[in-house]
């Protein structure tokens, strides 16, 4: 590429910066998700510093007391205190989740490119790989994972990777096609640029906005899917501070202490609620097609 139309791209991506922090800033959605995001990120991360009390300790002589100053949101049926063990849960959900969409897009992402940009066989092979991995329920796939390698927090990661990364398969190669008849792209085959060079200098960075949507999307469902299997015992075990073992747990107290059921429920759905929001947030910011409404 010539020098002065490489520094005028560089000139036009520096303008469009303030351009793009605006319309981010000015997304109510994303400003909210941020914020919820934020805080259950910095709950997991600062859990030693916060958490008021051990997640494992058991304290007979207070099992399922009621909120009040010394557990400010009660204890459980072994007498551990629930905020800790909230906070210690939020840390393992993000882990599993971030673990298993990192997964699916380094797998998924790849895919599509190649298949968008080469097509033909490449493409139809590829695309049949992810219709085969569409077509096992999640459920059915941690179970099978589960009877080959046994439960735990590595194994949920996988599934949650295998069953999400078609999905980035999709969106990268529909991307893909869409930009790979541009003028830049064309203008970088006739320069003699090699396939490789194209996608990751040019098709890369222009699908970058709907696969940042697409993780946060994912981020969601990866935390709703470890908590529901952890409550169906197929990921995290006991005495493991996890959101689903603990709705799993409070199910069998929940008429002594109602309470106990709430916490780990809310937290789980503000946790998914704010990777929505996030992830709507950058699609409506980042779409050409939503900015005017």
């Amino acid at each position: 590429m010539p020098t002065s139309t490489r520094a005028s791209t560089t000139l036009e991506i520096v303008a469009a910066v303030p351009r793009l922090r605006r319309r981010l800033l000015a997304e109510r959605r994303l400003s909210i998700g941020l914020i919820l995001m934020g805080l259950f990120i910095l709950g997991g991360l600062l859990a030693p510093i916060l958490a008021p009390y051990d997640p494992l300790k058991q304290d007979y002589r207070r099992m399922l007391a009621p909120p009040d100053v010394v557990h400010l949101l009660g204890t459980d049926e072994f007498g551990r205190d629930i905020l800790s063990r909230l906070l210690y849960g939020g840390r393992i959900s993000l882990l599993v989740a971030g673990g298993g969409v990192a997964m699916a897009g380094g797998i998924g992402v790849p895919l599509g490119l190649l298949a968008g940009y080469y097509g033909g066989l490449t493409a139809a092979g590829l695309m049949r790989l992810t219709d085969v991995a569409m077509a096992f329920p999640p459920i059915l796939l941690a179970i099978s994972v589960v009877a080959l390698f046994g439960p735990g927090l590595t194994n949920l990661a996988v599934v949650i990777g295998v069953t999400y990364f078609p999905r980035f398969a999709r969106l990268a190669y529909v991307a893909t096609l869409s930009v790979k008849t541009s003028l830049f792209v064309e203008a970088g085959r006739a320069l003699g640029a090699s396939g490789g060079r194209i996608l990751k200098k040019h098709i890369s960075p222009n699908i970058a906005a709907p696969i940042l949507v697409e993780v946060s999307l994912a981020l969601g469902f990866g935390i709703l899917l470890e908590s529901g299997l952890s409550f169906l015992g197929l990921g995290a075990q006991p005495p493991s501070p996890s959101w689903g073992l603990m709705v799993a747990d409070a199910r069998q107290v929940m008429s002594q202490m109602p309470f106990y059921l709430l916490w780990p429920s809310l937290a789980v759905a503000g946790a998914i609620l704010a990777f929505n929001l996030l992830g709507d947030g950058m699609r409506d910011a980042l779409d050409p097609r939503l900015r005017g409404h």
